[in-house]
């Protein structure tokens, strides 16, 4: 039987590879939803970032001081909403499938969203995720990155709010082939200011649908959440607006 020698050079490439697998292991461990790398189909909930509901955070807290330095204290609110962008930020590069045959489309405003709806022309966004059925409806998640200056809120004295990016849940009825939209996430600017908004989004155990509003300004953050949205057996959407 042939012996094998390890030399120094072969130790260290074996303990490299061992660590780096180690790691990837972690890293699937700490899977925020049901979801793998290589399926759109989610068989299971929740759905979405579980740090939302995890953390406590504050209505708002501020990031740097009056010297422009890090206020320690909140360095852990800032990292866990960093965590959180960096978690939608991968749910929404998975591969897209084939998007669904729809005769008819029904838009709901949850507020604030108006802009994408009357935008129903991007609606074409790409399919990501098969979700559980919600009562009567298969359930769809579709994202969709928004062409620079193609949809932007002007509002008269106020500054211009530029949409980059969102993200609906698509309610199927496949008999009638058609969908009633609901907007989950979305992220935006404001012209001539510094700092990202962001609405983002929660679907627990008992397919309630969670959203929350965030923003990153230029010395305070701020994260809320401001709706419960729950999809009756009948199909009827009901809405509940927090303060």
């Amino acid at each position: 039987m042939k012996k094998i020698s390890f030399t120094p050079l072969l130790f260290v490439t074996l303990l490299s590879l061992l660590i780096a697998c180690n790691q990837e292991n972690k890293s699937k461990k700490n899977h925020h939803v049901n979801l793998s790398a290589d399926s759109t189909n989610i068989t299971g909930l929740p759905f979405g970032c579980k740090l939302l509901i995890a953390t406590k955070f504050p209505a708002e807290w501020q990031t740097i001081d009056t010297s422009d330095k890090p206020i320690k204290k909140n360095e852990l609110y800032q990292k866990q909403l960093m965590e959180i962008r960096k978690f939608f930020d991968t749910l929404n590069t998975s591969k897209s499938f084939i998007p669904l045959q729809i005769s008819s489309i029904r838009y709901f405003d949850t507020g604030g969203d108006s802009i994408l709806i009357r935008n129903f022309k991007y609606f074409k966004g790409q399919f990501l995720y098969r979700l559980p059925n919600f009562g009567p409806y298969q359930c769809y998640y579709q994202h969709h990155d928004i062409p620079i200056d193609k949809i932007s809120l002007k509002s008269p004295g106020h500054f211009d709010r530029q949409y980059l990016e969102y993200g609906n849940l698509v309610f199927y009825d496949f008999k009638k082939k058609s969908a009633t939209i609901v907007n989950v996430f979305n992220g935006y600017t404001f012209e001539e200011t510094i700092g990202g908004y962001n609405r983002y989004f929660f679907i627990d155990e008992d397919k309630k649908i969670q959203i929350f509003e965030a923003a990153e300004e230029e010395t305070s953050s701020s994260i809320k959440k401001t709706k419960e949205i729950t999809i009756l057996a009948s199909g009827e959407i009901s809405i509940n607006e927090l303060k």
